[in-house]
């Protein structure tokens, strides 16, 4: 069991409008199923990436792959309003006329905006997680996982970088078993500034999963679930202003609740986790 704690945060929001520009966003969502017998294999694989594109809607989609033995469905919904990522996959995979089954999916996604400091003070910017990995092992060895991994980069124009990052992951064990991680984390990075200060703001999270069976009569399954959310905030101290590039991003977020003394835990129990966490500041 790994426990990990966070200082209070205590600020006050204000966003205010900001110029006519718009907060970026990029994205791939796949899921791919595969089934093999007799030599011959079934592939049936949905895809969608976007390059790169303003985020002036709300995004929502979901891919669904199919073949006899396998599936995998994958999600995705950004509101750039109310500063919510929901992301998930959801794999299976089963052995019992097929020679191998495999499903896997994947959803990455990168949001960019740029944001104006008005006052002196402290401003945070902060992703909070909710989510589980889940999965079950082929006990012949087959390699099975469900990950999810973020960095939250925030950079101060002429003082320097400040990032938080989580990768957290299942990890296969030859002889089966169960592995279930509950994730509630919360990545956040905090400058102290000066009136006119101007940030770059940049976050990347990813869900993956893979589930394969090479065993008669066994079915395998899991994924990576963060539907329950990512949700992005940006902070100032009282008396301060902070002012997006895009006048609609983050409007719809209310202040975040102040958390209790003794932080925001996580609990993560079970066979093979596996947890980085990186803080650093760089000039």
């Amino acid at each position: 069991m790994t426990i990990r704690t966070f200082a209070p945060i205590i600020v006050a929001l204000s966003l205010c409008a900001g110029s006519a520009n718009a907060a970026t966003i990029s994205y791939l969502v796949e899921a791919l199923a595969t089934t093999s017998t007799n030599n011959v294999s079934t592939i049936d694989q949905q895809t969608v990436t976007e390059p790169g594109r303003t985020l002036d809607a709300p995004i929502s989609l979901q891919l669904n792959a199919n073949t006899a033995d396998s599936s995998s469905t994958t999600t995705l919904s950004v509101n750039g309003q109310t500063g919510e990522i929901k992301l998930g996959t959801n794999d299976g995979a089963k052995q019992f006329a097929a020679d191998e089954a495999d499903a896997s999916g994947e959803v990455s996604v990168r949001i960019r905006e740029t944001f104006t400091a008005i006052g002196t003070g402290m401003v945070s910017f902060s992703a909070a997680i909710d989510g589980i990995l889940s999965q079950n092992h082929d006990p012949q060895g087959t390699f099975n996982f469900a990950l999810f991994e973020a960095d939250l980069v925030v950079s101060l124009l002429g003082t320097g970088t400040m990032t938080d990052g989580l990768n957290i992951s299942t990890a296969s064990q030859q002889g089966g078993g169960a592995v279930t991680i509950d994730v509630d984390d919360v990545l956040e990075t905090t400058f102290q500034v000066t009136n006119g200060a101007t940030f770059a703001f940049d976050l990347y999270v990813r869900a993956a999963s893979n589930m394969s069976t090479s065993a008669a009569n066994l079915i395998t399954e899991g994924g990576a679930n963060f539907l329950n959310t990512v949700k992005i905030s940006a902070t100032a101290g009282p008396g301060m202003t902070l002012t997006a590039s895009d006048p609609s991003f983050l409007a719809g977020t209310p202040p975040p609740q102040i958390p209790l003394p003794g932080g925001l835990p996580l609990l993560a129990g079970g066979l093979g986790l596996l947890i980085l966490r990186r803080n650093r500041m760089a000039h």
